[in-house]
Protein backbone atom coordinates (compact mmCIF):
# COMPACT_ATOMS: atom_id res chain seq x y z
CA UNK A 1 0.00 0.00 0.00
CA UNK A 2 1.04 3.35 -0.75
CA UNK A 3 2.02 6.11 1.62
CA UNK A 4 -0.73 8.08 0.82
CA UNK A 5 -3.34 5.31 0.53
CA UNK A 6 -2.02 4.68 4.30
CA UNK A 7 -2.67 7.62 5.36
CA UNK A 8 -5.92 7.92 3.82
CA UNK A 9 -6.91 4.78 5.64
CA UNK A 10 -6.07 5.83 8.88
CA UNK A 11 -7.80 9.28 8.66
CA UNK A 12 -10.95 6.98 7.69
CA UNK A 13 -10.65 5.08 11.24
CA UNK A 14 -9.87 8.77 13.10
CA UNK A 15 -12.77 11.24 14.74
CA UNK A 16 -13.27 14.02 12.42
CA UNK A 17 -11.65 16.46 14.18
CA UNK A 18 -8.08 14.56 14.21
CA UNK A 19 -8.32 13.58 10.84
CA UNK A 20 -8.62 17.22 9.66
CA UNK A 21 -5.60 18.20 11.80
CA UNK A 22 -3.31 15.29 10.56
CA UNK A 23 -4.67 15.75 6.96
CA UNK A 24 -3.62 19.33 7.16
CA UNK A 25 -0.70 18.73 8.87
CA UNK A 26 0.84 16.42 6.56
CA UNK A 27 0.36 18.77 3.34
CA UNK A 28 -3.36 17.57 2.25
CA UNK A 29 -4.63 19.66 -0.68
CA UNK A 30 -7.17 22.14 0.50
CA UNK A 31 -9.80 24.09 -1.51
CA UNK A 32 -12.44 26.72 -0.74
CA UNK A 33 -15.13 23.59 -0.36
CA UNK A 34 -12.75 21.61 2.29
CA UNK A 35 -12.90 24.68 4.27
CA UNK A 36 -16.16 25.39 4.30
CA UNK A 37 -16.99 21.74 5.05
CA UNK A 38 -14.34 21.67 7.76
CA UNK A 39 -15.37 25.13 9.56
CA UNK A 40 -19.24 24.84 9.71
CA UNK A 41 -18.38 20.71 11.04
CA UNK A 42 -20.59 19.21 8.03
CA UNK A 43 -17.01 17.20 7.64
CA UNK A 44 -17.92 15.48 11.10
CA UNK A 45 -21.31 13.80 9.63
CA UNK A 46 -19.68 13.12 5.98
CA UNK A 47 -17.20 11.40 8.06
CA UNK A 48 -19.01 9.51 10.60
CA UNK A 49 -22.22 9.07 8.26
CA UNK A 50 -20.72 8.15 5.33
CA UNK A 51 -17.06 7.54 5.09
CA UNK A 52 -16.83 4.97 7.50
CA UNK A 53 -19.87 2.71 6.25
CA UNK A 54 -22.37 3.71 8.99
CA UNK A 55 -25.27 5.21 6.58
CA UNK A 56 -27.50 5.24 9.55
CA UNK A 57 -29.52 8.29 9.14
CA UNK A 58 -27.03 9.19 5.93
CA UNK A 59 -28.15 11.25 3.17
CA UNK A 60 -29.67 8.06 1.85
CA UNK A 61 -31.86 7.97 4.85
CA UNK A 62 -33.10 11.50 4.73
CA UNK A 63 -33.74 11.52 1.19
CA UNK A 64 -36.15 8.79 1.37
CA UNK A 65 -38.16 10.91 4.34
CA UNK A 66 -41.41 12.25 3.23
CA UNK A 67 -42.55 15.12 2.83
CA UNK A 68 -45.74 17.51 2.69
CA UNK A 69 -47.61 18.26 -0.56
CA UNK A 70 -47.22 22.27 0.28
CA UNK A 71 -43.29 21.67 0.46
CA UNK A 72 -43.01 19.88 -2.40
CA UNK A 73 -45.46 22.39 -4.52
CA UNK A 74 -42.70 25.47 -3.24
CA UNK A 75 -39.46 23.59 -3.88
CA UNK A 76 -41.14 22.64 -7.73
CA UNK A 77 -41.78 26.29 -8.26
CA UNK A 78 -38.66 27.72 -7.01
CA UNK A 79 -36.07 25.57 -8.99
CA UNK A 80 -36.33 27.42 -12.14
CA UNK A 81 -36.08 30.47 -10.51
CA UNK A 82 -32.96 29.07 -9.08
CA UNK A 83 -30.45 31.03 -11.08
CA UNK A 84 -27.62 28.06 -11.45
CA UNK A 85 -25.39 27.60 -14.37
CA UNK A 86 -26.13 25.58 -17.24
CA UNK A 87 -24.44 22.50 -15.68
CA UNK A 88 -26.39 22.67 -12.88
CA UNK A 89 -29.01 19.79 -12.21
CA UNK A 90 -31.76 20.43 -11.18
CA UNK A 91 -32.87 16.97 -9.95
CA UNK A 92 -29.04 17.17 -7.83
CA UNK A 93 -30.99 20.65 -6.50
CA UNK A 94 -34.77 18.91 -5.60
CA UNK A 95 -33.38 15.99 -4.39
CA UNK A 96 -31.02 17.89 -1.69
CA UNK A 97 -33.85 20.72 -1.02
CA UNK A 98 -36.35 17.70 -0.37
CA UNK A 99 -33.51 15.52 1.52
CA UNK A 100 -33.30 18.47 3.98
CA UNK A 101 -37.29 19.32 4.43
CA UNK A 102 -37.16 15.23 5.14
CA UNK A 103 -34.65 16.25 8.01
CA UNK A 104 -36.22 19.17 9.41
CA UNK A 105 -39.97 18.90 9.06
CA UNK A 106 -40.23 21.74 11.55
CA UNK A 107 -38.86 23.95 8.90
CA UNK A 108 -39.61 22.41 5.90
CA UNK A 109 -38.70 24.88 3.37
CA UNK A 110 -38.06 27.79 2.97
CA UNK A 111 -37.56 30.37 -0.02
CA UNK A 112 -33.84 31.19 -0.16
CA UNK A 113 -32.34 27.81 0.69
CA UNK A 114 -32.38 26.86 -3.23
CA UNK A 115 -29.93 29.49 -3.77
CA UNK A 116 -27.79 28.50 -0.97
CA UNK A 117 -27.80 24.82 -2.42
CA UNK A 118 -27.29 25.83 -5.54
CA UNK A 119 -24.02 28.04 -4.47
CA UNK A 120 -22.80 24.52 -2.31
CA UNK A 121 -23.41 22.54 -5.76
CA UNK A 122 -21.49 24.84 -8.09
CA UNK A 123 -18.61 25.13 -5.60
CA UNK A 124 -18.28 21.61 -4.70
CA UNK A 125 -18.46 20.47 -8.35
CA UNK A 126 -15.77 23.22 -9.22
CA UNK A 127 -13.23 21.72 -6.39
CA UNK A 128 -13.34 18.33 -6.15
CA UNK A 129 -9.56 18.23 -6.24
CA UNK A 130 -8.45 18.18 -2.69
CA UNK A 131 -11.04 17.09 -0.89
CA UNK A 132 -10.64 15.35 2.47
CA UNK A 133 -9.41 11.82 1.90
CA UNK A 134 -11.99 10.89 4.52
CA UNK A 135 -15.18 11.69 2.13
CA UNK A 136 -13.66 9.91 -0.52
CA UNK A 137 -16.58 8.29 -2.58
CA UNK A 138 -19.13 10.26 -1.00
CA UNK A 139 -21.55 12.38 -3.56
CA UNK A 140 -21.56 15.65 -4.15
CA UNK A 141 -25.41 15.97 -2.96
CA UNK A 142 -24.60 14.33 0.10
CA UNK A 143 -21.48 17.04 1.11
CA UNK A 144 -24.06 19.43 0.05
CA UNK A 145 -26.91 17.91 1.96
CA UNK A 146 -24.34 17.97 5.04
CA UNK A 147 -23.40 21.28 4.69
CA UNK A 148 -27.14 22.97 4.26
CA UNK A 149 -27.76 21.32 7.52
CA UNK A 150 -24.92 22.66 9.30
CA UNK A 151 -26.38 26.34 8.09
CA UNK A 152 -30.07 25.47 9.31
CA UNK A 153 -29.29 23.28 12.04
CA UNK A 154 -25.63 24.48 13.65
CA UNK A 155 -24.68 27.93 12.87
CA UNK A 156 -27.58 29.77 12.04
CA UNK A 157 -30.65 27.88 13.29
CA UNK A 158 -32.90 31.15 14.25
CA UNK A 159 -32.03 32.71 10.51
CA UNK A 160 -34.71 30.55 9.14
CA UNK A 161 -37.85 30.32 11.53
CA UNK A 162 -40.77 31.64 10.84
CA UNK A 163 -40.17 34.74 13.06
CA UNK A 164 -36.69 35.35 11.73
CA UNK A 165 -35.67 36.43 15.17
CA UNK A 166 -32.00 35.53 14.11
CA UNK A 167 -32.16 37.94 11.23
CA UNK A 168 -33.70 40.30 13.46
CA UNK A 169 -31.05 40.06 15.83
CA UNK A 170 -27.75 39.89 13.19
CA UNK A 171 -29.66 43.31 11.76
CA UNK A 172 -29.79 44.97 15.45
CA UNK A 173 -26.62 44.15 15.98
CA UNK A 174 -24.83 45.12 12.26
CA UNK A 175 -26.93 48.41 12.80
CA UNK A 176 -24.99 49.07 16.11
CA UNK A 177 -21.51 48.39 14.58
CA UNK A 178 -22.77 51.09 11.76
CA UNK A 179 -23.08 53.53 14.41
CA UNK A 180 -20.11 52.97 15.95
CA UNK A 181 -17.51 52.42 12.92
CA UNK A 182 -15.21 55.31 12.53
CA UNK A 183 -15.92 55.81 8.70
CA UNK A 184 -19.55 53.97 7.85
CA UNK A 185 -20.87 55.55 11.57
CA UNK A 186 -23.17 58.15 9.55
CA UNK A 187 -24.91 55.97 7.46
CA UNK A 188 -27.94 55.74 9.53
CA UNK A 189 -28.34 59.29 10.10
CA UNK A 190 -28.34 58.97 6.34
CA UNK A 191 -30.94 56.40 5.66
CA UNK A 192 -32.76 57.24 7.98
CA UNK A 193 -34.11 60.77 6.75
CA UNK A 194 -34.99 58.96 3.58
CA UNK A 195 -37.00 55.85 5.47
CA UNK A 196 -34.69 53.55 4.55
CA UNK A 197 -33.94 50.99 6.95
CA UNK A 198 -31.22 48.30 6.97
CA UNK A 199 -33.93 45.51 7.70
CA UNK A 200 -34.83 46.34 4.02
CA UNK A 201 -31.39 44.76 3.27
CA UNK A 202 -30.60 42.51 5.78
CA UNK A 203 -33.20 39.31 5.28
CA UNK A 204 -31.76 38.81 1.74
CA UNK A 205 -28.32 39.13 3.01
CA UNK A 206 -28.22 36.88 6.12
CA UNK A 207 -30.67 34.48 4.65
CA UNK A 208 -28.80 33.78 1.50
CA UNK A 209 -25.71 34.28 3.14
CA UNK A 210 -24.39 36.94 0.67
CA UNK A 211 -24.70 33.76 -2.03
CA UNK A 212 -26.46 36.37 -4.69
CA UNK A 213 -24.24 39.92 -3.39
CA UNK A 214 -20.60 38.80 -2.78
Amino acid sequence: MSTSGGLFEALRCLPAAHARCLWEAFGGARSRWDDWLNASGAIEWLVHGNALGNNLRGYEHWLKQPTTVEVRDQIEKDLHRSCGGENLSLDALRRVLCAHAGRNPQLGYTQGLNFIVVKFLETSSSSRQGHFPCTSGVSIEAETFWLLCAVTERLLPEHFEPSLIGVRTDTLVLDELLRAHPVLGDLPSIFEPLGLDLAIFTPQWFMLLFSDTL
